[in-house]
């Protein structure tokens, strides 16, 4: 299988309803449909390794380093904007719609908080080449 195969839908169906029948509700309950891949290429290299293993045992590693990643970037993110660990830019980060669907959804979302979260730093700091002007 080739990177440019994850865009494939006909491949798609066939991998996604491999997954839906091993794992899926009952039959009958709810009906399959073809997710397909919205994300670009380096967000989808990230979604390679979990493929190795188990799909139970890759969806809850994966939401376990989403989860470390959100907590090690809630300590950084309030120290940085207001110079000291600030519980509530911490929780409106934590009541974000981007954690919120992570565990949903899985996939980037908490990548992008973080994107979003070094976007306003480097702004803060003047760096509008790193933010993105």
């Amino acid at each position: 299988m080739a990177f440019e195969d994850v865009y494939d839908l006909q491949l798609q169906e066939q991998q996604q309803r491999s997954l839906y029948d091993a794992y899926g509700p009952s039959a009958g309950q709810v009906p399959f449909r073809v997710n397909p891949m919205p994300h670009l290429p380096p967000f989808v290299a990230l979604s390679f390794p979990p493929t190795f293993i188990d799909p139970v045992a890759g969806f809850v590693a994966t939401r376990a380093l989403d989860a470390l990643l959100l907590t090690f970037y809630l300590r950084r993110f309030p120290k940085v904007v207001s110079g000291r660990a600030d519980a509530g830019i911490a929780a409106k980060l934590v009541l974000s719609l981007p954690v919120f669907l992570n565990p949903l959804f899985g996939q980037v979302n908490v990548l992008l908080l973080v994107f979003l979260g070094e976007f306003i730093l480097a702004r803060l700091r003047g760096q509008d080449f790193a933010s993105g002007p």
